[in-house]
């Protein structure tokens, strides 16, 4: 992955570059639009947005970055501000607005799919001017027409798994440089090692030698969460129960057999909240 990933800057962040070169009107840097954090329940969607503007940082340390957001509550706007000083978040309707005529280039975020395809719309009839792709899943049913075009009309694309660059391939996306590129959440450099520390002195384990284990069902179950307001959606709850022996043997298996035949500790931990009551039946179901 380490090696992967600095093949993929080697691609992305020259053609970043190559894209806002002269754009910016007073011989400035460039400035980006970063169309990211979708949401705040899932730490991956959480970790997007300061892995790519790590790499931006690192990579384009004169361009000015103005984060448009999804979501960055429950403290997340908070710690992208004292990470990164120098970044705009965009919380409002005349913000976005000025950063429309401001920027000099959007970039799309990674995610499970083309998550932003509206906002992309809307810079290119506003602005006209150049948008890119960063490390995003093309699952087959988000790959319709509309989709392939803006994919196709893209300055690049980047996809974090070689299937889905293939079914872009498929697809008839046409976009000039095109390859596989890994999620911009490895690019994180947050860190929280004092928490981290008690955390492993309080659960007795040692760095490097024990085993982290994600349980997940079918589908999240978004209406498990207070604050997501979401209605039930019972079909995908019946297919959760139907199938949450069956989706979590081969793990409970892994687990016991880790257990018995290592010295290494197992830990149960979530990606998103609705993952603790699940990481706690399959504890007890072990």
């Amino acid at each position: 992955m380490r090696y992967s990933f600095l093949v993929f800057c080697a691609w992305l962040f020259p053609s970043l570059a190559l894209s806002v070169r002269g754009l910016s009107a007073d011989g400035s840097g460039p400035c980006i639009l970063l169309r990211s954090s979708w949401q705040t329940i899932n730490v991956g969607d959480i970790g997007h947005t300061p892995g790519v503007l790590a790499l931006l940082e690192k990579h384009m340390p004169d361009a000015e970055v103005r984060l448009w957001p999804g979501d960055v509550s429950h403290g997340v706007r908070e710690m992208l501000e004292a990470r990164f000083p120098r970044i705009v978040v965009l919380d409002s309707r005349d913000k976005i607005l000025e950063a429309f005529e401001e920027c000099d280039f959007l970039l799309h975020g990674s995610g499970p799919y083309l998550v932003a395809p509206d906002s992309i719309e809307k810079w290119v009839q506003a602005t006209g001017k150049p948008y890119g792709v960063f490390g995003i899943t093309f699952p087959p049913d988000r790959a319709g027409e509309r989709e392939v075009k803006l994919l196709s009309e893209a300055e690049f694309v980047f996809f974090r798994d070689t299937v889905s660059l293939e079914i872009a391939r498929d697809k008839g996306v046409t976009c000039p440089i095109m390859e596989f590129g890994p999620d911009g959440a490895f690019g994180v450099d947050l860190r929280n090692d004092a928490k981290a520390r008690q955390f492993l002195a309080t659960h007795d384990l040692a760095s490097g030698e024990f085993l982290c284990c994600i349980p997940r069902y079918r589908h999240t179950p978004q209406w498990v969460i207070p604050r997501k307001n979401v209605a039930i959606d019972q079909k995908k709850h019946e297919v959760n129960e139907q199938w949450k022996e069956h989706d979590h043997a081969p793990l409970r298996e892994a687990i016991t057999k880790v257990v018995r035949e290592t010295s290494l500790k197992v830990l149960i931990c979530p990606e998103d909240e609705t993952q603790m009551a699940l990481g706690r039946w399959l504890r007890l179901a072990a």
